[in-house]
């Protein structure tokens, strides 16, 4: 972990607790620095529910603030530092830079949202970072980060694309998903083995 991170480590290992709630299922770190957590091998042997891709060099999260078009704000520098995008619940992606990687893959590219298939009505100033799997396509789920804070909004809808929920920033994001994922997950892993 790169020193200029010290002020965000706490943030950072708040959210890889909230992962290695599932290492008993396996953990793996690639040839290039990426984690999977919780290796699920009747989906396939590579499919881990948590994929962390490895981190970015300062050159590199200037490429990325290129492809945005603007400096990124410190707390999502300092998750590009962490880590170059994750897959959390095979559900959460937060997109990162596309660079040769190792056998875990890489993050969904930082192009899509931005480049490649642009929401309609897409906030001025602002840039997609990630996505929630959702079975509607026509109203599927976009992160957002504003260019002028921090602030992180849930805009659904790629026809209207609305407003639905805001968080302070990255870190608080992660957070408050893996959270409740753990728990909806627990809560069906413990219903499975009832039946």
């Amino acid at each position: 972990m790169l020193s200029a991170n010290k002020e965000y480590v706490g943030f950072w290992n708040s959210v890889l607790s909230e992962l290695y709630v599932w290492s008993e299922l396996g953990v793996k770190e690639g040839s290039k620095g990426s984690i999977g957590i919780a290796n699920i091998k009747s989906v396939a042997p590579l499919f881990y529910l948590h994929k962390i891709y490895s981190p970015l060099k300062d050159k590199e999260i200037e490429s990325l603030e290129n492809l945005f078009g603007s400096t990124l704000p410190n707390k999502m520098r300092a998750f590009y530092k962490f880590a170059n995008g994750v897959r959390l619940f095979n559900e959460i992606s937060i997109y990162g830079l596309t660079k040769p990687c190792d056998e875990l893959g890489q993050p969904i590219s930082a192009r899509y949202g931005n480049i490649i298939e642009v929401p309609k009505r897409m906030p001025e100033g602002s840039f997609v970072i990630g996505s929630i799997k959702d079975f509607d396509v026509e109203t599927g789920f976009s992160y957002l980060v504003h260019l002028n804070s921090e602030e992180i909004v849930r805009m659904s809808g790629k026809k209207i694309f609305t407003e639905e929920r805001t968080w302070s920033d990255i870190f608080e994001v992660l957070i408050e998903r893996s959270k409740s994922l753990n728990l909806s997950s627990k809560f069906l892993s413990e219903l499975n083995s009832v039946q």
